[in-house]
Parts: structure tokens; sequence; C-alpha cells
């Protein structure tokens, strides 16, 4: 099966959830981008925990492998920009995006053919940009040996579990 048809079931499940956990409404969308409620944002911090915690057990167990690619700072803050002009012009993120579309919000299908050609702009734009951003490549950027994953992975575990705590001290 084609890896874009598994991304894309994947997404669909992902926004199913998020669907279920009211995650998609336009007011819990605004109340995150205004930083008044962090629902979402621990939603997305305790699956990013989550995907953290599971990798580095599947890696250190040897199941998978860790490949780095060479990052980019030009490119991640254009896509960045993108993402968040993207974001708040629309009020979906790509995984709440798709999860929209699988709950059948028509204005989602604007964000998908949005991302849909931007993906395929961006791979047609960047070999010939490339000359120019190349000069903002940093290398393999990563965690790459047993250790060190194991401590990253508990430290990030850490810090979250303490953001987590101020925000619900907070009430966030």
């Amino acid at each position: 099966m084609n890896v874009v048809f598994i991304g894309l079931g994947v997404g669909f499940v992902f926004g199913i959830i998020l669907f279920k956990a009211k995650m998609l409404s336009y007011d819990n969308q605004v109340a995150t981008m205004q930083l008044k409620n962090m629902m979402l944002f621990k939603y997305f911090m305790s699956a990013q925990l989550v995907g953290s915690i599971c990798l580095t057990i599947l890696y250190v167990s040897g199941y998978i492998g860790i490949n780095h690619l060479v990052f980019n700072a030009f490119n991640s803050i254009i896509g960045g920009l993108i993402f968040g002009v993207g974001w708040g012009m629309l009020g979906y993120c790509p995984g709440t995006c798709t999860g929209a579309a699988a709950t059948g919000k028509i204005d989602s299908v604007f964000g998908l053919i949005g991302i849909t050609l931007g993906c395929i702009l961006g791979t047609k734009i960047i070999p010939h940009i490339a000359i120019f951003t190349n000069i903002f490549n940093f290398g393999n950027i990563g965690v790459t040996n047993k250790t060190s994953l194991i401590i990253s992975t508990i430290i990030l575990s850490i810090v979250y579990l303490i953001i987590f705590r101020i925000f619900e001290k907070k009430k966030l």
C-alpha cells in the first residue's frame, strides 16, 4: 500500500480522536492560539511524549533504526510561517484539518487543497532554490546513540510533566 494512503488513513483516525475529544471546535482552536485554553496544546504534547517514549523503546530494543535528515533553518522558518498563517486563516493545522474532513466539515476541504498544493509546489520549488537555501544547512542534528536517546527522552518527559503541572495549576 502506498505510504501516502497510510499517512492519510492515520490522519483520519487521529482526526476522529480529535473530534471525539472536542478538539476540532473553532472556539478551542482560537482559545489555544490566544493561550487561554491549553487543551489542544496538552493533547499534542501528550502525543509527542507517548511517541517519543515508544520510539525510544523500539530503537533501544533494536526493532527500528533512526535516520536523520539535514536540518535547514531557512526551510524550517519558511515552513513554520506558512503553517502558522494557514492555521490562523483556516483555524486548522494539518492534523485537525484531516480530522475535520473525516467528520464532514466542508471548510476543511479548502485546507486539504491548500496542504496538497503546498506539498506539490514545495517539491517543485525546493530543488530550484537549493543553491540559496543550502547555506542554511546545519547538518544532521539529532540523537544517534542509545544512551543519549534514553536521557533525552527522560528529560523531555520531565519537562513536559512540569509544563502539564503548570497548566493544571493555572487551570489552562
